[in-house]
Parts: structure tokens; sequence; C-alpha cells
């Protein structure tokens, strides 16, 4: 059925775009220029020129998240006065905490931290069942609401929204409990931190002293844990329509649905090797019912020693292509997940686990020295002896099963190919996507201000987004505003030695 293209996602920024909140302290010389639109705690709070029609505009042709890097408080405050019934109609609101901290401040204002807003957190996050996705952002209008009954008239709940539609399909489900259970509609989670309970957070604190406790007491030491990739890695699967690329000088070893499936060689002693001295949970980017047939095919009965069996579903979709094959989605393989879910044998950290893929960009968004990157299986290559258990690889596993700390050892290690980092030549290519544009901020004086005009050159930018194909490709063909912060900005070397620091702190 055709319900017609998705709307894309904006995702906005609040203070010096969409207003300008000045203290009182500044107003002497901001009053000026113009009276304030509102004032709220400390800050007078004044609405860039067509601040209400640009959002009506941007309403209408996309789906709009708020993303301030404020905190919580100021946010709500602000947009009420801005936008105020129009929130509702929002698909979410963040504020700092979703921020990452670089620890760092801005070159502009040596009091401000430099705060970044990763998209890749969106990518996450938001999607049916966010809790502060379409229901949530709905009940904090009515909770601001003076009047209630009023609200709920003018705003009534969209038959079609998330919730109803989401409550359809639990009544179309054949078990109810699994639906839900697959398809959380909000996610939760118990911490001291989200307790209001004076007695919540001693029971964590004396939880976390047991576990401390238990921790000093030495049985023996632990296996490290090895998370490897399937495809070009162990097996090399081919589709069957690829004629070109089917060899003629070997047979296949299983068929896969629609691929055929050739072992690497020593691929079955390889993996005996690993299960011997380590944790081992398979990690493919492949989707479930790929994965199934191609390990049934090369380990058989060892399967049940696995520790989990990963599928594409667990990645992260950076919603771009390959730079070496653009028919190819990039998936990102985050070992936070792995040390978030996987509890038995553990708790594992950068400190115990390795990541083993034929495709460096696969662990770009985790800590340094914690992947490495053999070379891919050509079907071809009948010389191939990668997996070997008197090879190059697993003597390097050997030492790194006896090695205190995984980053120490791959760091005075390196093995296969080089990670990507600021000085790979790809650098630009996987850590700047074509994903923002940048407005000039707003400045109070500037009486003529238009940028926010739904006539002026940044709506028709955007009219023209909401009819493109892809926003990456758009972006990269039609620059606007402010340039991004690329290898070849004036301020590069300031930002870049953030970027290396957030990730020798596993944000990146």
């Amino acid at each position: 059925m055709n319900l017609g293209p998705k709307k894309k996602l904006l995702v906005m920024n609040i203070n010096r775009l969409l207003l300008y909140r000045a203290r009182q302290r500044e107003i002497e010389n901001i009053h000026k220029y113009r009276t304030s639109d509102a004032l709220y705690a400390h800050y007078f709070v004044f609405f860039r020129p067509f601040s209400q029609e640009f959002m009506k505009f941007c309403l209408e042709r996309f789906e709009v998240g708020i993303w301030s890097s404020a905190m919580e408080r100021n946010v709500d405050t602000a947009l009420n006065y801005a936008i105020g019934s129009l929130r509702n109609k929002l698909l979410f609101v963040w504020d700092q905490k979703k921020c990452t901290d670089s620890g760092f401040r801005s070159k502009e204002n040596k009091h401000k931290p430099l705060l970044y807003k990763e998209l890749k957190k969106v990518f996450q996050d938001v999607k049916k069942g966010d809790p502060k996705g379409e229901l949530c952002s709905y009940l904090k209008g009515v909770a601001a609401a003076q009047d209630v009954q009023s609200f709920v008239k003018q705003n009534p709940f969209d038959p079609k929204g998330e919730l109803c539609s989401y409550l359809k399909e639990v009544a179309a489900a054949q078990d109810v409990q699994s639906f839900v259970k697959e398809n959380p509609l909000a996610s939760s989670y118990y911490s001291a931190e989200n307790s209001d309970s004076e007695d919540d957070y001693e029971d964590v604190q004396d939880m976390e002293k047991e576990i401390h406790r238990l921790d000093k007491l030495n049985f023996g030491p632990r296996k490290k844990l090895l998370v490897i990739n399937l495809n070009r890695l162990l097996v090399n699967k081919i589709h069957r329509h690829d004629l070109k690329e089917i060899p003629n000088s070997r047979p296949h070893d299983a068929m896969s649905e629609m691929f055929f499936v050739f072992k690497r060689p020593f691929v079955e002693e390889f993996m005996k090797f690993c299960l011997d001295r380590f944790e081992v949970g398979i990690w493919s980017s492949a989707m479930e019912h790929n994965i199934d047939p191609s390990l049934n095919c090369i380990i058989g009965s060892l399967k049940s020693k696995l520790l989990f069996v990963w599928d594409q579903g667990q990645c992260l979709d950076s919603g771009f292509n390959a730079l070496e094959r653009e028919s190819r989605p990039i998936f990102f393989k985050e070992l936070k997940k792995v040390w978030e879910k996987v509890k038995k044998g553990g708790p594992y950290t950068a400190s115990n686990t390795l990541l083993i893929d034929d495709k460096p960009y696969k662990a770009f968004l985790n800590p340094p020295n914690t992947a490495i990157f053999p070379k891919a299986y050509k079907i071809e290559d009948k010389d191939d002896k990668t997996l070997d258990p008197k090879g190059e690889l697993c003597l390097y596993l050997e030492g790194l099963a006896n090695a205190n700390d995984v980053q120490s050892f791959v760091k005075e290690n390196p093995f296969g190919q080089p990670a990507i980092t600021s000085s790979h030549p790809d650098w630009d290519y996987y850590s700047k996507p074509n994903t923002t544009i940048f407005p000039k901020a707003y400045k109070i004086e500037d009486k003529d201000d238009k940028t926010l005009d739904p006539k002026g050159e940044l709506c028709l930018y955007l009219e023209g987004l909401a009819n493109a194909n892809d926003v990456q490709s758009y972006v990269n063909e039609n620059p606007f505003g402010q340039p991004a912060i690329t290898s070849s900005h004036p301020d590069w070397d300031n930002y870049s030695s953030v970027e290396e620091s957030l990730r020798r702190r596993g944000y990146r």
C-alpha cells in the first residue's frame, strides 16, 4: 500500500535560531534595539522575526524535533513562549542531557562548555516507542496548559498517530505479550538516578558495595571477549545472480537463501582456537535469516558455545552508503551495546573486548584500539592462510589472550588494515557526513532579519530539501550558510583535538 513519501526529519536548535535569550544583566545594552517578548527566571526572551510562521512552514513539510544544549527547565519555558500549541506536533524535545559534553570550552567563549549533538543518538532513539515522542509531547502540552479541557478540545489527539496506530497493531497481533516485548511503546530503566526515593538510592549503593567486594575475590583470570564478523572474514557469500563473481575453481559449501556460501580455509580450526581461549560472539551486518545457514555450515555444533549471535538489527544504520560501494548501507557496530546487554562471563569493557571485522568503518564509533581488521576473504585466493591456527592472526590472538589490557595490546601491536582516524584518507567521508546546515545566528540589533521568513532563502532551501531523494546528496550539492568544520576549516585544529579526546574517552 502506497501511503506517499515519508517526511524527512529536521532537528533544530532554539537559542539564537528561533529566539534570543538574554540575562537580566545584559538587558541595558539590548533594550535600546527592541523590547523583550517574554520574561522567565533571569532571562528576557526575544522572538526572531517570522519564527511562528517558520515553524508552521516546517511542520507542514517535515517531522520536526527540537534539540537545545540548554537545561531542560529553560528549554520548556522558551518553547512554550516561542511556539505555544504547536509544541504538541514536535516529534521530540531534547535538552542538554542528550548532548555529549566534550570536557572543553568553546573557542569564542571560554565560559561556555563545548557540547556536541550527535545525530547517531537521533537515529538510534527516535522511533516508535521513544519516550519523548508524540504521546509524551502531547501530555507535556496538557500538563503545561492553563485550561486542560480547552487544550484537548483545540488539540485532539490524532487517531492516526503513534499511540492509536500502535494499539491497532496490538489488537491485530496473534500474541500480545510477544508483540509488546518486541515492539515496546516506551523504554525505561531503573537506577538510583531516576528514582525519587532515598531508600532506593541507599539500596543501590549497598548493591554496588557488594559487587565491588565480590570483584576482589580471585576466581582466576576471566576470558576476554572476541566479537567476530561473518561475511568476508569467516566465509564469502555470493548472490546467485552475480554470475561473474561465482568461481569455477571450486564448488560452494552451502546455500543460504539466494546466496552461495564459500568457507574460508581453516575456518573450523580457527573457531575452535578462539573458543578455547576466549568468549566469542558473532556479529554480522546481514539480516538474521541469512546468518544461521552460514554458521551451521562453518561451525555446526560449536554454535551452542557462542556467547551471542547478533545481526543487522543490533547495528546502527547510519543512513548513508559505503564509500567503496554506493549500494551498500553503512552499518556501525557499537561495542557499547555489547557491554550493556551481554552479561554472561562479564562485565565486558574496552579493556577486555576485541572486535574483528574486515571493514574498518564498522568500528568507527568505538573507543580506539578495540578492533583489528584482517584482510577480506577472496575466494580466488587458494593460498589464503589468514585463519590458520599457526598463522599470524592466531599468533596475535594468543598474545592478546595473555595480555592485561586489550587497548594497550592493540595500540602496541597494530594488526591488519588501519583504523579510520583523523589521519586516515577516508576520515572526512565517515566523520562529517553532510546532514547539517548552519544559518547565521540571530542578532537582536538586526531589525531586518528575514532568515525565518517563509518566503526567504532558508525556507526556499528547505522546500527543495523536502522534495529531494537524499539529504546528504542535496546538502553536498547545495551548500547553505556557514561552512561545516572539516579539515579545510580554519578552526579544524582546535576542534579535531576535541574529537580525538572524545574517542579516547569512548564517546566516538
